[in-house]
């Protein structure tokens, strides 16, 4: 249960910064799809590799249990949002420091 109020919080934060800095990160639906569809199939496909050879492991108190494969469903959700929140985070921060250098 912790991983998903983890993940709520990083989409609340993603969605806050997106609005508060009127930066969309992307014009179509189309372009948020394949960004997802990217970062989910290369995060799966380590996962794959990682979970079942003891490199990566999941706490059962921590998840709700749901699995797809040896996949909590807490990790594809970690997939799609946390590369949301990190592409927010570095656009806002190009916002930030161009209107610093702006009135330099």
């Amino acid at each position: 249960m912790t991983y998903l109020v983890i993940l709520i919080i990083v989409v609340g934060l993603a969605m806050t910064i997106e609005v508060v800095f009127k930066e969309h990160l992307f014009k179509s639906i189309r372009g948020r799809i394949i960004c997802a569809l990217i970062a989910l199939a290369s995060i799966t496909i380590w996962d794959l590799y990682a979970i079942p050879g003891g490199h990566w492991i999941f706490s059962s108190k921590g998840i709700l249990g749901i699995y797809i494969g040896p996949i909590p469903i807490e990790e594809f959700l970690w997939a799609l949002f946390v590369p949301y929140l990190w592409v927010t985070i570095y656009r806002a921060a190009h916002i930030i420091l161009d209107k610093k250098n702006k009135y330099k």
